[in-house]
């Protein structure tokens, strides 16, 4: 079997899971700094414009399961994750890794 991997039109960004977590505090109107509130709030809008305009596309990689190893905003956070990637996933490494071999 043959596999082409063909190079995306459109721009793929994968957050880290620090942002997600800052989105998600400035939402539920957490306790932030003003500095951080105006930066993450400007790139969260930013980000929706984009996304919504068809011109990027945010995957969902394991940020989440970094944010569980939190225990806090876990719900939260992947209702932010999902918001911003409109449900595109991307598979863990381990996981391209197998099904390569």
């Amino acid at each position: 079997m043959k596999i082409s991997i063909k190079k995306s039109e459109v721009p793929i960004i994968w957050l880290d899971t620090f942002a997600i977590i800052r989105f998600t505090k400035i939402l539920l109107a957490e306790k932030v700094s003003e500095v951080e509130k105006e930066r993450y709030t400007s790139l969260f809008q930013l980000l929706t414009n984009k996304i919504k305009s068809k011109k990027l596309i945010c995957v969902k990689g394991e940020q989440i399961e970094e944010i569980k190893l939190g225990g806090r905003l876990v719900d939260e956070c992947n209702g932010v994750l999902i918001q911003l990637s409109l449900g595109v996933n991307t598979k863990p490494l381990y996981e391209i890794e197998r099904s390569q071999l």
